[in-house]
């Protein structure tokens, strides 16, 4: 029987703090916040997959923490609320990385209940740590380009009800 090393677990338990740290402060609002989740201060993030990202400038290039904090702000004010459920995380121990698949549950502000509003938002976190796996160094967040859409869609339909479109 094989035992999980201690590397392999701080890891695991790093990965899925970088993910959860990404859930709004407090719970259930739309107020993001990173101040629990375990980065480096020097952390980069970037988003996948390439084709989408061509797409979309505000996904381009490589984001520091500052940045990426600013970019989860410009999203929130257009959502009730959402949360997020890591599903898996595998990691690689001698390469100190880890893959997270977890579920971002979007709700955008519009009309009608919150159920029909609510999109299941999948997203693959590549995650790069320090050498004693308790820091995240590098990140790249793989987008579901539909469930974007649908997020955009939605997002534009509240502001042309706001009159802001």
């Amino acid at each position: 029987m094989h035992s999980t090393s201690d590397l392999y677990t701080t890891i695991q338990s790093t990965a899925r703090s970088f993910v959860d740290g990404t859930n709004p402060e407090p719970s259930g609002t739309n107020k993001p916040s990173i101040k629990h989740s375990p980065r480096t201060d020097d952390c980069l993030t970037s988003f996948g997959p390439s084709f989408l990202v061509s797409k979309r400038p505000p996904l381009q290039g490589t984001i520091n923490n500052d940045e990426f904090l600013a970019h989860m702000g410009m999203m929130a004010p257009m959502l009730e609320t959402w949360r997020i459920e890591v599903q898996r995380i595998l990691v690689d121990e001698h390469k100190k990385e880890a893959s997270v698949l977890a579920i971002y549950y979007m709700i955008p502000k519009g009309e009608g209940n919150a159920e029909s509003r609510t999109v299941h938002h999948e997203i693959s976190w590549w995650l790069k740590t320090t050498d004693d796996g308790k820091l995240v160094e590098r990140a790249i967040e793989y987008v579901d380009g539909a469930a974007a859409a649908r997020i955009q869609e939605l997002v534009g339909e509240y502001k042309k009800s706001q009159g802001t479109a």
